[in-house]
């Protein structure tokens, strides 16, 4: 199943809402909320989220490849 983009801004979207009480937050606080976030997905579901930002890019792409791609390689690291 492919993400569009509009598909997971709708999602990140909803997630930053219900996680902040239909506030959203900044760009900052956004990004430590997907880095948590983040660390709790399986490889290869950061392998698939990497794959579609490569393509299908938005406003905070750089940062979230970043996220994930580190997380990645911490499982690397400990496998």
């Amino acid at each position: 199943m492919k993400i569009t983009q509009t598909q997971l801004r709708k999602i990140i979207k909803e997630e930053l809402k219900e996680s902040f009480s239909r506030k959203l937050p900044g760009k900052a606080v956004t990004l430590n909320f997907l880095k948590s976030e983040l660390k709790t997905w399986r490889p290869e579901a950061l392998e698939r989220l990497i794959s579609v930002l490569e393509t299908e890019r938005f406003d905070l792409t750089e940062e979230i490849l970043k996220i994930a791609s580190d997380e990645l390689a911490t499982y690397t690291e400990h496998s």
